[in-house]
């Protein structure tokens, strides 16, 4: 339910957006001229795209100038994206584009100065002003990343990317009344930004009231409650991972399998996995004996496997108990979740509201822990 919620609510969310970008605003015309530095082998000439999809030709006024002039209803307090483009020979007979990074229509005059690659300065109005200090320190991280080496540990970039995330809300609260401000913190509602949620929650709570309204400040809000909600519920080992599997034959999905019975024995094994498959005739047995009963069922989940062995394995007949693959994606998901680190690994799931209930049950003690829950005698 939480994550239908969830679902829902970022669709009304984007309906609103793309509603307050719709509203009556008065016809302008911008002037673009833009700077880039000389490229003999150009295919065509620089583009600009805005609105993610309008393009327009920009005209070439020497080797390294190109204007443009963008005529519609400019929002410049919430002023919309664009993006240059070039066309330029590739290797062989392969085109090769090449596209700048991201600046606003946020001023009648703009002027962009662009290196053909990911660095760019905007004179234009303060909304980009302030996305480009984001895109400093976003190159300033990137940088400092870059000039380690390439064994670099996982830690120190967490590092790096938690100290970028400090200054990009050091510099959303000081424009709590700037669009730029207010979709830069959107981005930030990720796992990875998870140990400042109080400082976010803070800096939620501070944008201004003049300039947004009641709806667009009660959506940013419900969107971090949301946020904190999907991370907790990620970083809660309890939870059962959401993942998608193939059934063995006419086996039914196991989706509706979780509806059918309270509480679910899960063998997680693969077909490489020797002591996996020197115990399945042991489960299958335990599968046989309580199959007609609604309390449980067991069910094998085949994980880091090669989808030809697990149904070649699995039409001998070895099992009769309900059985799914997951492909390379799904095995990570479900090895991350559960923090799986061997097989073979039994787990007991109860459904009624996805809680992992035992992690690590023991081979020889699957017997006692169904009793634990009474559901063997």
């Amino acid at each position: 339910m939480k994550f239908q919620k969830l679902v829902l609510s970022s669709i009304c969310f984007l309906i609103f957006i793309n509603h307050c970008y719709s509203q009556e605003i008065k016809e302008k015309t911008v002037q673009l001229k833009v700077n880039i530095q000389e490229l003999n082998d150009f295919k065509e000439n620089v583009k600009l795209i805005f609105n993610r999809t309008d393009t327009i030709v920009l005209i070439n006024k020497s080797k390294t100038s190109f204007e443009g002039e963008l005529k519609g209803r400019f929002d410049f307090e919430r002023p919309q994206s664009a993006r240059l483009m070039v066309n330029v020979n590739g290797v062989g007979q392969d085109d090769k584009i090449i596209q700048s990074p991201y600046f606003l229509i946020d001023s009648s005059n703009i002027v962009v100065n662009w290196d053909l690659g990911q660095v760019i300065s905007v004179e234009g109005g303060p909304e980009n002003q302030l996305l480009q200090l984001f895109h400093k320190v976003e190159q300033e991280a990137a940088s400092e990343i870059k000039n380690y080496s390439i064994g670099l540990d996982r830690d120190i970039i967490d590092s790096i990317n938690q100290v970028k995330n400090i200054k990009f809300l050091t510099l959303i609260e000081e424009s709590v009344d700037s669009h730029s401000a207010y979709t830069k913190l959107l981005t930030l509602l990720r796992p990875s930004s998870f140990d400042l949620r109080a400082e976010i929650e803070k800096t939620v709570s501070s944008f201004s009231k003049s300039s947004f309204s009641d709806e667009e400040l009660r959506l940013l809000k419900n969107r971090y409650e949301e946020y904190v909600q999907r991370v907790e519920f990620q970083n809660d080992p309890s939870n059962f991972p959401v993942f998608s599997t193939l059934p063995f034959q006419e086996t039914i999905s196991f989706e509706s399998l979780k509806s059918k019975h309270d509480y679910l024995l899960i063998d997680v094994w693969a077909t490489w996995c020797g002591p996996c498959l020197a115990q399945h005739p042991t489960i299958d047995s335990l599968y046989s004996a309580n199959k007609d009963t609604k309390d449980f069922t067991i069910v094998g989940l085949a994980i880091s496997s090669s989808k030809d062995h697990w149904l070649n394995y699995l039409k001998k007949g070895v099992v009769k108990y309900p059985n799914y693959y997951l492909d390379s994606d799904n095995s990570e998901i479900f090895k991350k979740a559960l923090n799986i680190m061997e097989i073979p690994r039994y787990v007991l799931l109860r459904t009624r509201d996805l809680k992992i209930v035992e992690q690590q049950i023991e081979f020889n003690n699957i017997e006692r822990v169904l009793r634990k829950y009474k559901l063997i005698e």
